[in-house]
């Protein structure tokens, strides 16, 4: 697997868990909170970058270790 690809596949999966994090999380806040609908926004977002964030190293640290780099022939590192 090319190392393109390894980036791409982790960004959008985090990118998909991030969304059905905030989600959730503007869902929760607004509604079981109390909380004004601003501060849930906000709330649902930071929570959703850091799930995205958390969810792309994860993948990108699984695929790299199944997937490790493969060097031409006659090149150092």
């Amino acid at each position: 697997m090319e190392p393109r690809q390894i980036y791409t596949r982790a960004a959008l999966n985090g990118a998909v868990a991030g969304v059905i994090a905030m989600a959730a999380a503007i869902t929760a806040f607004s509604l079981l909170g109390h909380n004004p609908i601003g501060l849930a926004i906000l709330l649902g977002i930071a929570f959703g970058v850091v799930t995205f964030a958390v969810v792309a190293v994860g993948i990108y640290a699984v695929l790299r270790s199944r997937h490790p780099r493969v060097r031409p022939p006659g090149r150092q590192a």
